[in-house]
């Protein structure tokens, strides 16, 4: 009967762990996540200051204002802004300053919250009425998520003005944002 008690004990303890062991079970959770578009706010005009010919050589400038850069694409792939501007034209007739009349600053740029790094952003400058204007602001693989403001001085455009080749009047050009996706290459 000893025997019976102490298997009976046994299977009871044994049955009583049992009772009380939990046992794990998953629950998978998904979300379908869908990419933004790559987008480019500009300002739609410039005014430069006027200014009389006095024979040497000269400069007016223009303030800018400020881009707007958003990548919600959720790639990674980078991204770029080429500027080029059309050559500065009389609107009264063809005539044309020569190229390199017209640079640009480099902006500084700030990331709006939950965006990527801006500091790892490289800002350029240069001739926008050039063959191949201005990488204005380049994003390298992995950075430029999120949104960014570039941010141009007062002065952020120069038009250089020379005595041989500046005709009294008014003068346009057209400036050309493009965001490209990916880095410069």
């Amino acid at each position: 009967m000893k025997k019976l008690v102490t298997a009976l004990s046994i299977f009871a303890l044994s049955f009583g762990v049992f009772a009380n062991a939990s046992f794990a079970n998953d629950t998978t959770g998904t979300a379908e996540v869908t990419g933004g578009t790559l987008n480019l706010e500009v300002p739609a005009s410039v005014t430069f200051a006027g200014l009389t010919l006095d024979g040497t050589i000269q400069s007016t400038t223009a303030y800018l204002g400020n881009l707007k850069v958003v990548d919600p694409t959720g790639t990674g792939n980078g991204w770029n802004i080429n500027a080029i501007a059309s050559p500065l034209t009389r609107t009264t007739d063809d005539h044309s300053l020569p190229s390199n009349s017209l640079a640009i600053v480099a902006p500084s740029v700030q990331a709006e919250a939950g965006s990527s790094d801006a500091t790892v952003l490289t800002p350029g400058s240069g001739n926008l009425d050039s063959a191949f204007g201005v990488t204005v602001l380049d994003a390298e693989v992995g950075q430029g998520l999120g949104t960014f403001n570039t941010i141009f001085g007062e002065n952020a455009l120069t038009l250089t003005l020379r005595p041989d080749t500046a005709l009294a009047g008014q003068y346009s050009t057209t400036i050309t944002w493009n965001l490209t996706q990916g880095p410069k290459q």
